[in-house]
């Protein structure tokens, strides 16, 4: 038994028949084109194996990155780093407002109302 589940003679009469509809010059130019299309549907068919390994490794390194994002201390920290830029910002503001103080300029903006405790 071939492949596909092929007998020899189903082999056998297929060849007879293509060799008859195409004649003894066609029947190369034939088995050429069939090589090239069984070679480029295996190489097809690797890629298609790589890609397939390629996602699966890229979820198996992705998962725990994403379980590291959706944590409670990466929420803590998000919230940490917004705390923080709001009071560079703040501190920034007063700086710029000292420093026009000093030159006995009026403060750039007024002062941001304090947060409700």
């Amino acid at each position: 038994m071939l492949p596909f589940s092929i007998g020899f003679s189903e082999l056998l009469l297929t060849s007879l028949v293509i060799f008859l509809l195409v004649g003894p010059e066609g029947l190369l130019q034939v088995a050429r084109w069939g090589a090239k299309l069984i070679r480029s549907l295996r190489l097809m068919a690797n890629d298609l194996r790589e890609q397939i390994n390629f996602d699966e490794l890229k979820r198996e390194l992705l998962s725990p990155v994403d379980e590291l994002k959706n944590s409670p201390m990466a929420k803590e920290l998000r919230d940490a780093q917004r705390e923080l830029s709001t009071l560079r910002g703040d501190l920034t503001r007063e700086a710029r407002d000292l420093e026009r103080e000093a030159r006995g300029l009026p403060p750039a903006s007024p002062p941001p109302p304090l947060p409700p405790s």
